[in-house]
């Protein structure tokens, strides 16, 4: 009888580990959402969720200045990386765990929609939005550059992109392409 405690105890932590991750992607899901709400709608078309070959694209913002691609972590504790390497580490209660480099995530999926838009891939913009909660300690020209930064600074990262590079006319196409799926 003991045991089948045991395992049932461990089963609750574990399920209410998994609630708890779900509402937080949630809420933070929700707050990145109103906060891309700031943007021009005239200049920026803001499409959610959009699910590819098995990914799941967090946002697409499609505009003059290019296809920006924003990846949403809600990760706390201190993440650590560069563009370059395969892999990241998030430190977190004196545990390091390494993770999957999300700059390298959506790569081959922007090829994939470069290729169908007929776009080249240098028109796509990424950045990954890391939870306000996180330290970031990656390489500093990634923050920068603007490819990473916390859920705060997402829309002046994505406003900082200023060199028109698509007409109007492409991205009303686009957006509406990439609604369509």
């Amino acid at each position: 009888m003991d045991g089948l405690r045991i395992y049932v105890i461990l089963g609750l932590i574990v399920g209410s580990s998994a609630v708890y991750m779900w509402i937080r992607k949630r809420i933070s899901s929700r707050y990145l959402t109103q906060k891309l709400t700031a943007l021009n709608t005239t200049h920026y078309h803001v499409l959610e969720h959009i699910n590819k070959q098995n990914t799941q694209i967090d946002y697409l913002i499609v505009s003059i200045y290019g296809i920006i691609v924003v990846k949403q972590i809600n990760w706390t504790g201190e993440v650590m990386g560069t563009e370059e390497e395969e892999n990241w580490v998030l430190k977190f209660n004196k545990q390091l765990k390494t993770i999957k480099n999300p700059l390298h995530e959506y790569k081959p999926y922007i090829q994939e929609l470069a290729k169908h838009l007929k776009l080249p891939t240098k028109q796509f913009h990424q950045i990954v939005a890391v939870s306000n909660q996180a330290t970031l300690s990656v390489d500093q020209s990634l923050i920068k550059n603007q490819q990473v930064c916390h859920f705060d600074q997402l829309v002046a990262a994505i406003t900082q992109i200023k060199t028109p590079i698509l007409s109007k006319e492409n991205v009303q196409l686009f957006a509406e392409q990439l609604k369509q799926g």
